[in-house]
């Protein structure tokens, strides 16, 4: 029989205490490096969904979290296609 999704919820709470951290990073800093990507980032329109080319903002992305020098691994498309037999045999 089906209970719902109540089955899945905890009926008893779990209160576990944990030691919090100092931050220890100027949480108010900005980040003002400059580079080809961080320009080429503001000249895009983020005002809408879709208004951007997804390939360059891949790259951004790319370029941002993996570093200047890293090599970008290119665009790869694929099709999902069935291919039928011959019938000229």
């Amino acid at each position: 029989m089906f209970r719902g999704i109540s089955c899945l919820l905890f009926t008893v709470t779990n209160i576990i205490l944990f030691n919090v951290c100092p931050v220890n990073v100027d949480l108010d800093a900005k980040n003002t490096t400059e580079n080809f990507w961080q320009m080429k980032s503001e000249t895009l329109d983020f005002t809408e969904a879709g208004r951007i080319p997804d390939g360059e903002f891949n790259k951004i992305i790319w370029y941002a979290v993996k570093g200047l020098d890293a090599e970008y691994p290119g665009t790869r498309r694929a099709a999902f296609l069935k291919v039928l037999e011959d019938l000229d045999d």
